[in-house]
């Protein structure tokens, strides 16, 4: 067994930049996702998140006996502890600006999205156009970074993986990058293509379907049925209708439809394969991880 162990969750971009870091190192470890439930969230938190973190957060990593959390400590840690390869630039200048922008991922750029993921019922309102325009301001920043140079502080590294997945969040709540960023479209695309990427982004494409939630094109994994972002969503509601409040039960009918129409115009009906395993998930009383777990192996046969 591994002795570095990540706790992270399906939907935390702090615990996936600490993954693909984990991973451009080689470093192997022990993948912890934590309980993650659409009705009531993160509760009850994973005991030894709350033990070790008093934000109660992920990422965690725990490595022969040392506890940390914080992504951007975990960084510092993982560059000493696993040098190479080298992730913080050689240079004492070159170190400082990159750890700036690191930090600026988080700190500057991450909260115009988290701002937007309270607005998705109203992404055409004003609060959301002043996020999106914020968003796109930094965007510009960070293309004009890349006018002389392939990665945003050097060499790849740290400030690269963080705004990547700040970026990816982003496009999926958003605010998506655009023709006027050409470069930032390029250096993306070459981040999507690292070996220590793919799988976590393919993971995260797989899980956003499972829960029904929307899939970006730009997270570079295979496109998913409209259809299966269906059966997800009906699956969600299903096994968390007891503990819904009319209202919750209401928005997530709505959904529901939307997740139809939008099935319509990509002209992907449900077929008759689709409606029999609706009927055979009712008639056999199947629980909703055994539903999750039969639509991933849809997802990703065996071959």
């Amino acid at each position: 067994m591994p002795d570095l162990q990540l706790y992270s969750a399906s939907l935390s971009m702090f615990g996936m930049k600490v993954e693909i870091a984990l991973r451009e190192k080689a470093v192997d470890l022990e993948l912890i996702q934590v309980p993650f439930d659409n009705a009531i969230g993160y509760e009850p938190k994973h005991p030894e998140v709350v033990r070790i973190n008093p934000k109660r957060q992920v990422p965690v990593l725990i490595h022969q006996g040392l506890e940390l959390y914080d992504s951007t400590q975990i960084f510092e840690y993982l560059e000493e502890a696993f040098p190479e390869p080298p992730l913080w630039p050689r240079t004492l200048a070159d170190r400082a600006r990159a750890r700036q922008m690191e930090h600026a991922a988080d700190e500057v750029f991450f909260p115009h999205v988290v701002r937007l993921m309270g607005l998705q019922d109203d992404l055409q309102g004003e609060a959301a156009s002043t996020a999106r325009l914020a968003a796109e301001a930094y965007y510009a920043q960070m293309e004009a970074q890349l006018a002389d140079r392939a990665w945003l502080a050097g060499d790849y590294g740290f400030a690269d993986i963080a705004f990547f997945m700040a970026q990816i969040f982003g496009e999926r709540l958003g605010a998506p990058l655009t023709e006027a960023t050409p470069r930032l479209i390029a250096w993306r695309q070459a981040i999507l293509q690292r070996p220590a990427v793919r799988p976590v982004m393919q993971r995260l494409a797989d899980y956003l379907t499972v829960e029904g939630r929307f899939v970006p094109a730009c997270s570079g994994c295979r496109r998913k049925s409209i259809g299966l972002y269906i059966r997800a969503r009906y699956n969600s509601v299903m096994i968390n209708h007891a503990r819904l409040t009319p209202e919750e039960i209401e928005t997530a009918r709505q959904r529901r439809l939307e997740a139809m129409r939008s099935q319509e115009i990509e002209g992907n009906p449900l077929d008759a394969d689709d409606i029999a395993m609706f009927e055979m998930f009712e008639r056999e009383g199947w629980s909703h991880e055994r539903r999750r777990a039969y639509i991933l192996a849809m997802l990703n046969p065996v071959s």
